[in-house]
């Protein structure tokens, strides 16, 4: 059976430069303990809770992809205001 902290590890090197930032090691070594925690003891909520908070606080900062949005198209909505969403 896979643990939660070795998914967590894998997540953390495929996400690419973005989390190689040293801004997020705080963040990231505190998902790598709850994990361990979570582990553990499975059932106590408190940690699955933090744990949650913690990597939607990271994707947060994920920045936003435009990829299948051509650059001019990019640029023409932009110039007239109009949100670009890729999702």
């Amino acid at each position: 059976m896979k643990t939660l902290r070795k998914t967590t590890e894998e997540w953390v090197e495929t996400q690419g430069e973005w989390l190689g930032n040293p801004l997020h090691q705080p963040a990231i070594s505190q998902l790598l303990l709850l994990a361990d925690g979570i582990d553990a003891e499975p059932t106590k909520a408190s940690l699955h809770s933090q744990y949650g908070l913690t990597y939607r606080s990271l994707l947060a900062e994920r920045p936003k992809e435009t990829e299948g949005i051509d650059d001019l198209d990019l640029l023409l909505r932009n110039s007239v205001g109009v949100a670009v969403s890729n999702e």
